[in-house]
């Protein structure tokens, strides 16, 4: 029994689970840029290649050709990502030197210094190294590069990633899950960021700001590299995080909850070398959510002001509402669970959802969790449902 009572984090897991996405002008990494800034590209759907593709994006505030790169990327990502486009299978990170904070302190991943920029802007396609000026590259004919497959793996139709990011209180909760179809099984990294989907702030000049700026690292447990999942034909693997929403802030005329923008991709190896992506997405292409938690509550009658100690029984009631604009009758589970050092274990039995007659409908679920046999050292335990 732990000698301490323990506090624990109640949070609202908000999980998905009804039907469960030429040169331009260079400017040397030590150059003040004043030239014009470039016009905004027309947007043009490109043709899919088939497969997801993903790129890294090196600018600063000062850098006037920078300006013409970060459009070039976000009218790709508006006319083929996360958009509203029929493909959506292109997402991008954005390395940004703020005017305000300056670059970003990206460690223990340290991306910039891996890309090794000598001059912006800089976009590398697929993890592509320096000495590729076909896929590291300051051209802003980012239609044409995305059609050829983005230097992807040549393997990259076998793999998928989806994220789902979902408010609770302070906090997003953040579900990233690999998949492949391929033939064995392969071991793969989850490059994972929070971005934030507009910049706040602006280029010199003005004009539209920068978009995908990274803000966090998504990592492993030691805090020292990507998550590693190892993925078979039909057996998907799913990492979790939470992250306080005040790590991005408000941009694009939304506040920060609605600017938080996660991003993935998935590599053949670990962040310390070049690698093959396989995949890539963002929570703007997760599917629309009919069926959602409205409310999480807990109780647990031996510590009325909160906390348990081992032994102690966590009664929990979970509401869940149909967010749809029809009536919902197709079905599903729904499942208590709590997460200690990022590990979630479900308990208790599943129970099926009924239908519901109208959007708004809600349904009443309840649960207990017996915390006798949770780990001792975790000082914070999320408990939830989906």
């Amino acid at each position: 029994m732990k000698a301490m009572r323990t506090t624990a984090i109640l949070l609202v897991t908000l999980m998905l689970f009804s039907i469960l996405a030429s040169l331009s002008g260079l400017v040397t990494e030590h150059e003040k840029a004043d030239e014009n800034l470039s016009e905004e590209i027309i947007k043009m759907e490109a043709t899919s290649p088939g497969h997801s593709v993903f790129t890294e994006y090196v600018g600063a505030h000062w850098c006037g050709p920078c300006h013409g790169a970060s459009n070039a990327l976000h009218n790709l990502y508006t006319t083929n990502g996360g958009g509203g486009s029929q493909s959506e299978d292109y997402t991008y990170i954005s390395f940004y030197e703020s005017a305000t904070t300056g670059w970003p302190s990206d460690g223990p991943i340290n991306r910039r210094a891996h890309i090794n920029p000598s001059y912006y802007p800089t976009m590398v396609w697929s993890d592509a190294p320096s000495s590729d000026s076909t896929y590291y590259t300051s051209n802003t004919n980012t239609a044409s590069r995305y059609e050829s497959g983005g230097n992807m793996d040549a393997n990259a139709a076998d793999y998928s990633v989806s994220v789902i990011q979902s408010e609770n209180g302070n906090n997003m909760d953040i579900d990233i899950t690999a998949s492949y179809s391929g033939s064995g099984s392969k071991t793969v990294f989850i490059y994972a960021a929070v971005t934030e989907d507009t910049s706040p702030e602006s280029y010199d000049g003005g004009g539209p700001n920068p978009h995908h700026v990274w803000k966090r690292w998504l990592l492993n447990g030691n805090n020292n590299g990507f998550e590693s999942v190892t993925l078979s034909a039909g057996n998907s693997v799913t990492k979790s995080w939470s992250v306080p929403i005040s790590v991005v802030r408000a941009g694009g005329g939304t506040n920060a909850a609605g600017n938080f923008l996660t991003v993935a991709a998935l590599l053949d190896g670990s962040h310390t070398s070049h690698r093959n992506v396989l995949s890539a997405g963002d929570s703007n292409m997760a599917p629309t959510i009919d069926v959602g938690v409205k409310t999480l509550t807990t109780n647990n009658p031996s510590a009325p002001n909160g906390g348990y100690i081992n032994g102690d029984v966590v009664d929990l009631e979970a509401t869940v509402i149909n967010n749809g604009v029809d009536a919902y009758r197709d079905g599903g589970d729904v499942r208590f669970f709590y997460k200690a050092n990022n590990v979630k274990t479900y308990v208790g039995s599943t129970q099926a959802l009924s239908n519901f007659a109208a959007t708004g409908d809600t349904q009443m679920f309840t649960g207990q969790i017996d915390t006798t046999n949770l780990p001792t050292n975790a000082y914070q335990t999320t408990f939830g449902v989906e």
